[in-house]
């Protein structure tokens, strides 16, 4: 199964796995997380930067779960969040299918945000929804094929929000919105996004989730796309599920 990573269209693998998903595992996967751990403890220790994945493939998420995929990821970080990347690739365009988010309760407050597919014609657009306090909405320039690997990136100064779509800056919109700030208490999910504790679920792939509480550059978010990763790392957080 061939993987996205960081070294984009090459063939080394350094994906996902580390992330529980609802499956009994086999032997080697255990040991597969056993040392994927143990490497994010080095790289903690030794200050150097760390993938919020390693080990295994991309996780696969589906709407169809627990027949097929997995379920979203419910991550242990909750708080401001000004600059998010990842990988993904999706099978499906359905604006109820969801990507990720910080709204896991029915409260509607500052802070809260979900990103999925763009609800009107056509459709091939991301979304974020966002509250600040009233809601509003962000959506890319860009359209999406299905099937294909992209890299996105958006960052949320207090000023303004931006979008990258393969390392390039598309998008700005100016705003005073920050991803996950006070008094939004909500944790971070991806492969899926909720709303009025409502699951809007993935039907797709997802890899190197990274999360910053800086405003990363265009330069550092254009690196992250083409394989190398500038100081300082991301915040990285445990999985519990």
């Amino acid at each position: 199964m061939r993987d996205n990573i960081s070294s984009y269209q090459k063939s080394s693998i350094n994906d996902t796995n580390i992330f529980k998903k609802k499956k009994a595992m086999k032997t080697t996967q255990v040991l597969r997380h056993v040392f994927a751990a143990l490497f994010i403890l080095a790289s903690l220790f030794l200050c150097q930067p760390i993938l919020a994945q390693q080990g295994g493939y991309a996780l696969k998420f589906s709407p169809a779960w627990p027949w097929s995929g997995s379920p979203y990821v419910q991550t242990t970080y909750g708080g401001a969040i000004k600059t998010l990347e990842f990988w993904f690739r999706t099978n499906s365009f359905n604006p109820s299918y969801g990507i990720c988010g910080q709204r896991y309760d029915d409260a509607e407050e500052q802070g809260n945000w979900q990103m999925h597919w763009q609800n009107v014609d056509p459709y091939k657009k991301l979304r974020i929804y966002a509250y600040n306090p009233a809601g509003f909405e962000f959506v890319t320039s860009s359209t999406f094929d299905p099937g294909k690997w992209y890299h996105v990136a958006v960052t949320s100064s207090g000023s303004a929000m931006q979008y990258y779509v393969n390392g390039v800056l598309e998008k700005t919109l100016s705003t005073t919105f920050i991803m996950g700030a006070s008094p939004n208490d909500d944790n971070l999910v991806f492969g899926g996004s909720f709303g009025n504790s409502t699951l809007y679920p993935n039907d797709g792939d997802m890899d190197e989730v990274r999360v910053w509480s800086v405003v990363r550059t265009a330069d550092e978010i254009k690196a992250n796309c083409t394989g190398s990763w500038p100081a300082p790392r991301p915040i990285w957080w445990p999985i519990t599920r």
